[in-house]
């Protein structure tokens, strides 16, 4: 396998001998269009303004996947963010506030000047550093959403031009399972220091930009997906399973009456299933078998991008809430048809995202039956 986006070798060779900054387009502009948001067991004067909401955010374009050289650059901090100069290179991080916040950069700064305090101490890396990282990576959803294809790009980028693939530590162990798959025969290093002088770095763009009211995410995340699933040799076989990911085993979130909705899931095919014993591969695998899946809010379901097209997702959030659920996203861009479940709390009303819910067995079999006819089209 092999990235197909890269920079040619002689443009950059061009730039290493006599410039000191290159930019470069990996991908133009893209177009997306997520689908329909649709709701179930919302109260019903709230269902068409909720879809008006969802409907105006379901077209954007990305920016172009870009990339970054520049010879004699910092690289700091737990974001891996890259200064040029006095200036932060914003293709280094997502969230330019959050690093800003940091003690790298000069208090009320707009434009993410530099300072570092006095007696910074500073380590040397000879040679080209391709630099990836966010300290968001430590999480299972960014790891794969945005770490992934980017990593892979990078990797491609340091065999190509001789560099290394600069990265924070990492300690998972589905890290270690993606990163062997992703980047074989690549030189990589883990940030030690806090701060590097890196005699030349590039600097792949991040896969999650910054908008109002929604966060877009390049169609580019389908690249590690489909590396995964090629290099884990998952087979396409016609989608036969029902799957409902219970987070019985998270530490947050969860389904307070799960129980109460076994029998509608029974009736209607459903395994329930628990995630965190299995390895990614395995994942990868059950998923890729998937007809329905069903899942609270939550890390889980970022395994959905390893279904097959048209398999719908029913994704359970808070009931009346317009937040903008990166599973919509992700189901947009890997051709999964979405659909929005209404959790309460046990009062009734609208739950914190990140608490307990609980769900209309109702409401469930409203759900089911809308994701079966979308399977049969």
């Amino acid at each position: 396998m092999e990235a197909a986006l890269a920079v040619p070798a002689e443009r950059l060779g061009v730039w290493r001998r006599k410039r000191n900054r290159l930019r470069f387009m990996l991908t133009p502009t893209a177009s997306v269009d997520l689908g329909p948001w649709r709701g179930f067991d919302w109260p019903m004067e709230q269902v068409a303004a909720a879809e008006a909401h969802f409907a105006a955010l379901r077209h954007y374009e990305t920016e172009p996947f870009q990339g970054f050289f520049q010879r004699s650059a910092l690289v700091l901090g737990p974001h891996l963010a890259v200064a040029a100069g006095h200036t932060v290179i914003a293709e280094s991080t997502r969230g330019l506030g959050i690093v800003m916040k940091s003690k790298w950069f000069r208090p009320g700064s707009r434009h993410g000047r530099l300072a570092l305090p006095p007696q910074t101490s500073v380590a040397h890396r000879p040679g080209l550093s391709v630099v990836v990282g966010t300290r968001a990576s430590g999480q299972f959803f960014h790891w794969m959403v945005e770490m992934l294809p980017r990593l892979i790009l990078g990797a491609a980028l340091a065999r190509e031009h001789g560099g290394t693939l600069l990265m924070r530590p990492i300690t998972a162990a589905y890290q270690w399972e993606t990163l062997a798959v992703i980047a074989p025969g690549t030189r990589v290093a883990f940030a030690e220091a806090e701060v590097m002088r890196c005699d030349e770095v590039i600097v792949p763009d991040h896969m999650i930009q910054q908008g109002a009211g929604l966060r877009p995410i390049s169609p580019l995340i389908g690249l590690g997906f489909n590396w995964l699933l090629e290099g884990f040799a998952v087979p396409t076989t016609p989608p036969r399973r029902r799957l409902y990911i219970s987070r019985a085993d998270a530490a947050r979130r969860h389904v307070l009456n799960e129980a109460e909705l076994e029998p509608v899931l029974r009736r209607h095919g459903f395994e329930i299933v628990t995630l965190s014993g299995l390895r990614v591969a395995q994942q990868a695998a059950l998923f890729r078998e998937a007809e329905i899946v069903i899942g609270l809010h939550g890390a889980g379901l970022t395994n959905a991008g390893f279904c097959q097209p048209g398999t719908p997702l029913v994704e359970i959030l808070p009931v009346g809430s317009h937040f903008v659920s990166p599973y919509w996203l992700l189901a947009g861009l890997r051709g999964l048809p979405y659909l929005n479940l209404a959790g309460r709390d046990a009062k009734g009303g609208q739950p914190d995202i990140n608490g307990d819910y609980m769900v209309s067995p109702a409401g469930l079999e409203a759900a089911i039956l809308a994701a079966e006819a979308l399977r049969r089209g």
